[in-house]
């Protein structure tokens, strides 16, 4: 539910769908697939090397 209401805040913010991390574009492949995805790939796949 956190992570609607983030996605919800980001939207009204015109954030949405930039990478909360690296501010580049999530591609919208990503977005379809999760709609309330905050990293894009690259920052993603960084994040779960960790």
């Amino acid at each position: 539910m956190q992570r609607i209401h983030a996605a919800l805040a980001r939207i009204r913010s015109g954030d949405y769908g930039l990478c909360t991390v690296c501010e580049e574009e999530i591609a919208i492949r990503r977005l379809e697939t999760d709609p309330v995805a905050m990293l894009c790939i690259a920052c993603a796949s960084r994040q779960e090397q960790r």
